[in-house]
């Protein structure tokens, strides 16, 4: 009776974890059917040994970095001295949109909620499953925590999480040189039928005026920002390599830089919150990432206070860029 009694209650127990385990399974399944159906995906998935929701301020020399685990641990502002250069507005990261999500949008099917439960997938949208969170300072290991502020000469926050169908490992790391954001994506599966992939989203002051962007062909392109809903700096084939910004308001220069540009296009939307720049992986079109394919690439970012508008210091940081990284892309 008591063996018959303890394997009624081993049965139930096991039955309890199959269901726990399948209740987690049918969690993930159900939000790659809502992405597969362009409907909204609720918040970001974040492990409950991590924190949820606050702030974490990562502060290195002249830098100030604001991270939101709410926002899949990206960042939210970035403050060189006492200026913000990065603006909350929007979305900093990498974030995707399917083709399917693209037509409920385009046919009025669905209606975007705000920033939670909208079709697009990843950081402040979500839909984004985090895995891990390392946080290390000076080469120590240091704890995941909000409502803090962290110092350090240099400073690593790593970041494993499923965005869609691919993995994204992602290290954001501060030194007093600036940032710099390393971005590798692997596809779980063959993943098609995308229509919108920014690998990289910066959203900047709307006081910058005007920009001075760099190719791989050696062109450049440079003019001032349009008006409110226009966008600059479209390309084909491949996006810039580096790309300046002058802010006369804030008399500061602005970098960002890449030693290997993604295939497609860099453009800013301009907007009365933010001029954001977007990398955008094309074309998309009939592409299709086959299982296990990978996508690599890094941002440099740097702000100095010594620019006037006719790009001599801008050149000299591009150029610093260009010989600390030659050696790692021979580029």
């Amino acid at each position: 009776m008591y063996r018959l009694a303890w394997q009624k209650i081993l049965l139930v127990q096991l039955s309890a974890l199959v269901l726990s385990c399948a209740a987690a399974d049918v969690t993930n399944q159900d939000l790659i059917d809502a992405m597969n159906a362009g409907t909204g995906t609720g918040p970001n998935r974040i492990p409950k040994e991590l924190p949820q929701d606050g702030t974490i301020m990562l502060k290195c020399g002249d830098y100030r970095l604001l991270v939101e685990p709410a926002r899949a641990f990206t960042i939210s502002e970035c403050f060189y001295r006492d200026a913000r250069v990065i603006v909350p507005a929007g979305a900093q990261g990498t974030v995707i949109l399917t083709e399917q999500a693209h037509k409920s949008i385009k046919e009025n099917t669905i209606t975007e909620k705000g920033i939670w439960g909208d079709p697009w997938i990843g950081t402040a949208h979500g839909g984004e499953i985090v895995q891990t969170v390392t946080l290390t300072v000076d080469g120590k290991v240091r704890p995941v925590a909000t409502g803090t502020d962290i110092s350090g000469d240099r400073i690593v926050l790593e970041k494993v999480s499923t965005q869609y169908k691919f993995e994204n490992r992602t290290s954001i790391v501060l030194t007093p040189e600036g940032f710099e954001e390393h971005r590798e994506m692997q596809a779980k599966e063959d993943v098609g039928n995308l229509h919108y992939f920014y690998l990289f989203m910066f959203s900047w002051p709307t006081s910058t005026g005007k920009y001075l962007a760099g190719f791989a062909d050696g062109s450049e392109k440079t003019e001032e920002f349009g008006k409110d809903r226009s966008i600059a700096l479209v390309s084909g084939g491949n996006g810039p390599r580096w790309y300046a910004q002058y802010d006369p308001t804030l008399k500061l220069g602005i970098v960002q830089f890449t030693p290997d540009p993604a295939p497609g296009a860099g453009f800013v939307q301009v907007r009365t919150n933010y001029h954001k720049h977007y990398t955008q992986y094309t074309p998309l079109k009939d592409k299709t990432f086959k299982a296990g394919e990978r996508i690599s690439r890094t941002m440099y970012i740097r702000v100095f206070p010594d620019e006037t508008g006719d790009w001599a210091t801008a050149r000299q940081v591009i150029a610093t860029l260009e010989k600390q990284t030659r050696a790692n892309y021979g580029r």
